[in-house]
């Protein structure tokens, strides 16, 4: 039902989001973060709709995991990423080690690039969810550090474009629920909308696409919205009532829209790269970094975000193959934001020419926090 924000932690971090909240966060630093590269730092995914925000529904999916004494890593299990062995044969993917610093006292969700198979935490027992979301058993006290080793999808437009839409059962039966007393109504909007495509979109990546760009286009932000009648549909009354809302309620519209159309789809929430300092080679993560996005997946290739919030990019940040040396990158793109334009152009060309002598150079300072403190924020199955 309708409540006010707390204005320190974001509303998303918890077993059952409420979508029907009020309030603004004050800005306050949560962590500091040093990756290879920037992205979107995952903190948990949600599989249900409840027409007035989303549920992580299935507790009992939840795996405690326990390291070895002589070891701080955890490998953490594929299938928390994957439906079957087939789900993880196709495309590629990029190793990215991230080392997480608390600045606050916070929850036990941990943030990771999406997909964590490695985890040093001080604990000997995590846990991890039926989504990948991964949780420690007590929160995070400031200056607690942990580091994560990820295998990023890369995203390859063809690719996805291509990929199977025999979807598993497991599948199905999670990821395409819809209120009935909606769907049909929504996915009319939803095929008016792709109705105005140039060209037919004849896979669920090019309508994915497509349709967080018509939000964007189509909806507006809504500062000062309203709240909801208990017995209002969120996403009806985002696309029919107020023709728009907070940000997250754009993720929703989509992920239910997806849905409706038979396209696997599920909520995540977690932070942006936020601001890089490029004297401490950290990312400044603050509260308000944090949102949701849709997730959509792919059989043989995993789940990809798509963003329909107006401001955002509609494709999260992500590492890419070529990257190599993303801090100096970031570093240099500093620099040149202080610069003339003619003078930045032509030390970027510079940039450019140069920079494939230095690659591979970018990763031992990642490797460098590997030890150090360690990181909280609150859920199950301890929370």
């Amino acid at each position: 039902g309708p409540g006010e924000l707390d204005d320190t932690y974001y509303y998303g971090f918890s077993q059952r989001m409420n979508q029907n909240l009020r309030g603004t966060l004050t800005p306050k630093v949560l962590l500091r973060v040093r990756s290879q590269a920037p992205g979107f730092w995952r903190v948990m995914a949600f599989d249900r709709y409840t027409g007035q925000g989303w549920e992580a529904s299935r507790d009992e999916r939840i795996e405690i995991l326990e390291r070895s004494p002589f070891s701080y890593r955890t490998t953490l299990p594929e299938s928390a990423w994957y439906v079957g062995e087939t789900d993880r044969s196709l495309g590629q993917r990029r190793e990215v080690i991230q080392t997480y610093t608390a600045t606050l006292g916070l929850p036990n969700l941990l943030p990771a690039l999406y997909q964590a198979r490695h985890l040093y935490f001080p604990t000997r027992q995590v846990a991890i969810d039926a989504e990948g979301a991964l949780r420690s058993p007590l929160p995070l006290s400031p200056g607690l550090t942990y580091t994560v080793v990820s295998e990023v999808p890369l995203r390859d437009r063809t690719q996805l474009g291509e990929a199977s839409t025999d979807y598993r059962d497991a599948i199905r039966e999670n990821y395409l629920q819809v209120p009935p007393e909606v769907a049909a109504k929504v996915r009319q909007t939803a095929l008016d909308l792709m109705a105005a495509a140039p060209a037919p979109l004849t896979n669920p990546y090019e309508q994915a696409l497509f349709l967080a760009q018509s939000l964007k286009q189509n909806y507006a932000l809504q500062p000062d919205l309203p709240f909801f009648d208990e017995a209002a549909d969120m996403v009806e009354a985002f696309l029919y009532e107020y023709e728009g809302g907070y940000g997250d309620h754009f993720s929703t519209v989509l992920t239910v829209m997806l849905r409706s159309l038979g396209i696997p789809a599920r909520l995540v929430a977690g932070f942006g790269p936020g601001e890089f300092n490029p004297f401490t080679g950290y990312y400044v993560v603050r509260n308000t970094d944090a949102y949701t996005m849709a997730e959509v997946f792919f059989p043989g290739y995993g789940w990809f975000a798509f963003d329909p919030i107006p401001t955002h990019e509609v494709l999260p940040p992500e590492p890419r193959a070529s990257e190599t040396f993303s801090v100096l990158r970031q570093f240099w793109n500093w620099i040149a934001g202080w610069l003339p334009s003619p003078v930045a152009g032509w030390l970027n060309d510079s940039f450019l020419a140069i920079a494939p002598s230095w690659g591979g150079s970018s990763k031992g300072w990642a490797r460098v926090g590997n030890g150090g403190s360690w990181f909280y924020w609150a859920v199950s199955p301890w929370g």
